[in-house]
């Protein structure tokens, strides 16, 4: 539009952030979660440099965590192998944090419960916008 202002690097353009955000969220799939395997890679030493300058990232990957759809990703897994090198580094870095990601309570699982539907209701446009304001509620937010 005439407002938004271009993305791009070299000739790849960028989707808009509350659009890419939105939409993996959407689909119970925090993108919190796209570039977790790097914290298999780190060090002691790289662990209390993230600390240090992040301080909230295990609280904030707990709670991205509770909104982790597994059923989804598994889904998406058999159609793309990036799902599965995803899946793989999830389980890594759930070991290496001593967290196990998903729905705990009433309400974490009645999102997982909105974004099954989703996925599987995608053509559906007019049940499409319905669950994603119900998921938007939920999480409180939609990116």
């Amino acid at each position: 539009g005439l407002i938004s202002y271009g993305r791009k690097i070299n000739k790849t353009s960028l989707p808009r952030a509350i659009t890419f955000t939105g939409s993996f969220y959407s689909l119970g799939i925090p993108p919190e979660f796209l570039d977790i395997g790097a914290i298999s890679k780190l060090k002691l030493d790289n662990f209390t440099l993230l600390h240090k300058y992040y301080k909230n990232y295990i609280k904030n990957i707990t709670q991205a965590g509770k909104f982790l759809n597994w059923q989804n990703l598994k889904k998406l897994a058999q159609k793309s192998k990036g799902w599965e090198k995803i899946i793989g580094d999830i389980k890594k870095a759930e070991n290496i944090l001593k967290i196990k990601f998903g729905p705990r309570n009433k309400k974490e699982f009645l999102h997982s419960k909105f974004t099954s539907l989703l996925l599987r209701s995608k053509t559906n446009h007019k049940k499409v916008k319905k669950l994603i304001t119900q998921i938007g509620i939920l999480q409180k937010s939609l990116g």
